[in-house]
């Protein structure tokens, strides 16, 4: 009994040995195989290769088999942040070094190293930005070695994306300029041509950006003290587009809000000039409302409040077709004008201009489309007694600043020379001080007949005045628009 029990014993750790050795033989070519997992994780390609070549052959497929699986296993970890880039990085040259068809590196690294390329230029503009630059620093040394494994074009496109997500960022003001701007400098010497570039549009941007949300604040300033003109005026700055979508957007609504806001202040304020009679403010605000608002604020009411009666006496006039009729009727030159050329002279415009200095213009009417280059045909008002009154129908060749004009005489049923008459204005007619004339080869001075020398003489008299007294050219509008002219002057 007791040597069947010791035979029993001796089969028993026979058969265990026998399994034992069995799964030995069959788990060994795997021991082997995860030695060269091993050897990948550790990032020690050395290990890695020589168990590879250990392997049978098909025990090295088995391992090309599974490498693809496994770099991407891998990713995912560097992803997850479980291993550093400089882990994964060993770690993919040791898949390099057996990977029989050499594609695993190129399909898996560049992404992950421009990832971490982008996560380190991250790093350094956080750090840039609470400016701890020993941190920056330190990350700049790291830096380096992920530069190494990445090549200039994408190295330049992820330089310019992180341009891009940090000039967002700093749109969207989560960051200041500042903040912004240091990064910027801290890459400007890791680029090339192109994001060098760039970095220059992003600071320039940055300043322009600067520059109007600075404009901005003004508009708000003066939004708030309802200075609405200024809001207006502001918003018409011509200013570079850098894109920055919330204060163009900010700014367009505030212009808005002044421009509607600004009819109803500024016309309360117009009738409050007005009213207590302050009318050097009250024209210098209406000009500034038709500047701005043109004619859909309707002032003419309010200039006639405020006009003088010789204003609204010329307002009448330059519409009265059946007064300029009457007046050209009462002299020789209008007669003959008003039966023979009136449809060219018939007045569509006018100018105003103090002849005599007494502080109420006089009104020179005439026709804009016949207008000579030498002389312009002018029905000539003047304001007294309290209502507009005719002067004379004449050539008027320019005004004088000491009540005199420079005319050109009428040639009715005779032959036209070179001619000038010097008139002066009294306030109340007109008068010819000196005419010369010249038809042919003959000359005349005041009628009579004189040598080419006297009348060269007096010309030269009327010429030099006028060339001494010449006040330019003065200002005017049509008769039909003329109203607000006059009532503005």
């Amino acid at each position: 009994m007791k040597k069947t029990w010791r035979t029993i014993i001796i089969v028993f750790w026979i058969l265990i040995f026998a399994e034992v050795g069995a799964a030995f033989l069959v788990l060994n070519p795997y021991f082997k195989i995860k030695r060269v997992f091993d050897g990948i994780e550790a990032g020690n390609w050395q290990v890695a290769s020589d168990y590879y070549e250990g392997l049978r052959h098909s025990q090295q497929q088995k391992v090309q088999d599974y490498l693809d699986d496994y770099a991407a296993h891998l990713c995912e970890k560097y992803l997850d942040d479980e291993i550093s880039y400089e882990q994964i990085a060993a770690s993919f040259d040791a898949i390099n070094s057996i990977d029989a068809y050499d594609t695993l590196m190129a399909k898996y690294m560049p992404d992950i190293t421009y990832n971490e390329f982008k996560r380190d230029l991250k790093a350094i503009e956080e750090a840039n930005q609470i400016y701890d630059s020993t941190t920056a620093f330190d990350i700049s040394k790291q830096l380096r070695a992920v530069r190494l494994r990445i090549d200039n074009n994408a190295k330049e496109k992820a330089l310019m994306e992180i341009l891009n997500e940090t000039y967002a960022r700093y749109l969207n003001e989560e960051i200041t300029a500042e903040q912004a701007l240091p990064f910027s400098e801290t890459i400007a010497g890791m680029s090339y041509t192109d994001a060098s570039e760039y970095i220059h549009v992003i600071k320039n941007n940055i300043a322009c950006v600067e520059e109007y949300r600075l404009i901005y604040a003004d508009a708000k300033t003066a939004f708030d003290e309802e200075d609405y003109f200024k809001v207006m005026s502001l918003a018409k700055l011509p200013v570079i587009d850098s894109h920055d979508e919330k204060y163009q957007e900010l700014f367009e609504t505030i212009s808005k809000e002044a421009y509607e806001n600004g009819k109803t202040y500024y016309m309360d304020l117009l009738n409050d000039y007005v009213d207590s009679g302050d009318k050097e403010q009250a024209v210098a605000l209406m000009t500034a409302i038709e500047e701005c608002y043109g004619d859909e604020i309707e002032l003419d009411e309010t200039k006639r409040r405020m006009a003088e009666d010789w204003q609204l006496a010329y307002c009448n006039l330059i519409l009265d077709e059946a007064a300029w009729a009457s007046d050209l009727s009462g002299g020789d030159n209008g007669r003959y004008v008003l039966n023979h050329n009136y449809d060219k002279i018939k007045p569509n415009a006018f100018v105003l201009y103090d002849i005599d200095d007494d502080g109420i213009p006089e009104i020179f009417l005439y026709n804009a489309e016949n207008a000579g280059d030498d002389y312009v045909s002018c029905l000539i008002y003047t304001y007294k007694d309290n209502a507009a009154k005719y002067v004379g129908f004449v050539n008027v060749k320019s005004f004088c600043r000491d009540s005199y004009l420079i005319c050109y005489p009428f040639a009715f049923d005779r032959e036209g020379g070179d001619e000038d008459s010097l008139v002066a204005f009294d306030g109340y007619s007109l008068s010819q001080i000196s005419y010369v004339q010249k038809i042919g080869e003959s000359y005349y001075v005041n009628g009579e007949e004189t040598d080419d020398v006297g009348y060269l003489s007096e010309r030269t008299t009327i010429l030099k005045h006028a060339e001494a007294y010449n006040v330019g050219n003065s200002k005017g509008a049509s008769t039909e628009e003329g109203e607000s002219f006059i009532l503005a002057y």
